[in-house]
């Protein structure tokens, strides 16, 4: 993993780690400085990079207590060792930070093309600390780092922010920018990347804004040095040829994500009207074919061969090209507010991108207030006027808009869900989807306890990336109960690891990629000797550290905090529903938590113990928890 050599005396020097960039950059807005630090060997080969850097410097870095929204909040941006490098997918980043949307660990990853640039640039890893007392974005160009001055790029969006730095500095950086919705502290903000590549969950973007952060342009003509590069060609051809060979390559390519949507909805799991229901009529005019047939070009993030999404022409709002609806977007946005064109979903996609907010959370929180002003939590006093309805266009429009720039009714909206329940009272707690603070994800759970148990116990809230097990509960059998908390702890620890790595999971979670390429390819570009089996021990290391945090942050966290949405506690009553007369019950619930908290080796609280983060190398972290009387 380390290179050393001799001089010409004989004395031993020590050269950079093999495929890593080799330098930190700790920026601090308060003073308008950049520094650069070697990388740590230590971080690195104990947490490999992306997500591990970022949990690691969270703990290490922030103090207990704090406001998210305050200077004292960091903000850490790391890609993974694999990034950059020939591989699978290798071009992933992590933003993370404490969440302004639920007071824990939070954390969002994105694809595209800005991981790759940053590790060309030579670097693994960016600490923003501190707060400008303007709007500013930092300028990296190789060695050159420097804060400029933004304030011609402040308020505007920022698919238009990252056009026009790249106009001024070149086509050839890649930026990252937050929107309106993050300047206004909208609590769900993201940051946004290649028009649609998006760190959108946690409240990434509402933290930069609160930093006076607009954007991170970057350029890059290096290249990170594999130790192995004989090896490493040998192994991206292989894996590159696995996956183009797999039946499923062809659809997955030409539908992207939004090849599930109509397999959701044979599952009763695509939600509709807050997730009153699972299935939705009309899901086949927003997604699949709807939106293939207004391709403009297919793309691809960087090193991937698998061209996933495209460019799409909406013709009802001035023939404009924009970035095409992820599932996630086409179901919590389309099927969950009942949208019916597709034109529609398209610029409703384009508004969250280019105002900066996530659409999982934007179109959830719509859904939550639509059914509170049908079931008489809220009145047209409460909202300005505005008549909630699902199905309406017009006002989902008007809405992102408003929670974008903080206006009317969209101020509350802007709190999320959570938030909003303690304003309105009145039992809207009932009709609330979300875990911990966070909105749930697009995949009804209430009879697919695999899926539920992952909502419930996700370590930034109720986010399906971190163990996607919906598939599993319809492979295992949906009413069956056992095998389920096994099949979500072995996925939660293995898809750290990909994050870590800076690796997309959809090479092996679409097109079943052998898991131990990845080792193999860690190997070939540290020089390291890592098994399959220790990336998993450093993954389940990250998802141990990752709920300490929680734990450090909120005196009495615990089960009470890994409860799932009440809806999901009754059954659907729709006759022509598939999963009409089956959810969960409370005692299943508990039963499912037992046997999780039992296989992480945590407390009957879901509380990690002292054993298991001694086990993990995680002693400090449990001296603290012990010290402030947590566990």
């Amino acid at each position: 993993m380390l290179r050393l050599f001799q001089d010409l005396n004989g004395c031993l020097i020590r050269m950079k780690l093999e495929g890593y960039g080799g330098e930190v950059l700790k920026i601090d807005l308060s003073k308008g400085e950049a520094k650069k630090e070697s990388l740590d060997e230590r971080l690195a080969r104990d947490y490999l990079g992306g997500r591990g850097f970022v949990a690691k410097t969270l703990w290490d870095r922030l103090p207990r207590g704090l406001d998210p929204l305050s200077d004292q909040n960091i903000l850490v941006v790391a890609p993974g060792v694999l990034s950059g490098h020939l591989g699978p997918a290798p071009n992933r980043i992590t933003f993370g930070c404490k969440s302004p949307l639920t007071g824990g660990y939070g954390d969002s990853t994105m694809g595209g093309y800005f991981s790759p640039e940053l590790k060309a640039a030579g670097y693994d890893m960016i600490v923003f600390t501190g707060a400008s007392g303007k709007p500013v974005f930092l300028y990296v160009h190789d060695s050159k780092v420097e804060l400029r001055d933004a304030s011609e790029y402040w308020g505007k969006g920022a698919i238009e922010t990252e056009r026009l730095i790249k106009a001024r500095y070149g086509e050839k950086f890649q930026v990252a920018a937050i929107g309106p919705a993050g300047e206004n502290l909208v609590k769900f903000a993201c940051v946004t990347h290649h028009t649609g590549r998006n760190a959108g969950r946690t409240g990434v973007g509402c933290v930069m804004g609160s930093k006076k952060l607009k954007a991170i342009a970057v350029r890059g003509t290096g290249k990170p040095e594999p130790y192995n590069p004989k090896l490493l060609g040998e192994l991206s051809e292989k894996a590159t040829k696995d996956m183009i060979s797999n039946p499923f390559f062809e659809q997955f390519k030409k539908y992207g994500t939004n090849v599930v949507t109509e397999l959701c909805n044979e599952w009763g799991v695509l939600p509709n009207r807050n997730f009153r229901r699972g299935t939705y009529e009309h899901w086949n005019k927003l997604a699949g074919e709807a939106q293939r047939s207004r391709i403009v070009r297919d793309l691809t993030c960087w090193g991937c061969p698998i061209a996933c999404y495209m460019e799409v022409k909406m013709e009802k709002y001035g023939n404009m090209n924009v970035h095409f609806s992820e599932y996630e977007t086409t179901a919590m946005i389309g099927t969950n507010l009942e949208l019916e064109d597709v034109d529609d979903l398209l610029y409703a996609n384009y508004l969250c991108n280019d105002l900066g907010v996530d659409t999982m959370t934007t179109g959830s929180v719509i859904g939550f207030a639509i059914e509170c002003y049908e079931r008489g939590v809220i009145n047209d006093k409460d909202t300005g006027g505005l008549k909630l309805r699902f199905g309406d266009t017009p006002l989902v429009h008007k809405l992102i808009r408003m929670i974008a720039y903080r206006e009317g009714l969209g101020d509350l909206l802007a709190e999320g869900t959570r938030r909003l329940t303690e304003i309105w009272k009145k039992g809207s707690e009932e009709y609330a989807m979300q875990v911990k603070g966070m909105e749930t994800s697009a995949y009804d759970s209430r009879a697919a306890p695999a899926m539920l148990l992952s909502f419930m116990t996700c370590d930034v809230g109720a986010h399906h990336n971190r163990s996607w097990a919906i598939t599993h509960d319809i492979k295992m059998g949906r009413e069956k109960m056992e095998g389920k908390a096994e099949t979500v702890v072995a996925l939660q620890n293995k898809r750290p690891v990909f994050d870590q790595l800076g690796v997309c999971r959809f090479p092996w979670v679409e097109l079943n990629l052998d898991f131990d390429y990845y080792a193999k390819f860690y190997n070939a570009i540290t020089g390291d000797s890592k098994s399959t089996e220790d990336l998993l021990k450093i993954g389940e290391k990250v998802w141990n550290l990752t709920r300490s945090f929680w734990v450090r942050e909120i005196e009495d966290f615990g089960r009470k905090y890994d409860m799932p949405p009440r809806r999901w506690l009754s059954p659907i009553q729709e006759k022509d529903d598939p999963t009409k007369g089956f959810h969960v019950t409370e005692e299943d619930i508990n039963r499912l938590l037992d046997r999780y908290y039992e296989l992480r080796g945590w407390s009957g609280d879901g509380r990690p113990t002292k054993e298991k983060l001694d086990e993990l190398g995680l002693g400090d972290v449990a001296q603290e928890l012990v010290r402030l009387g947590r566990i």
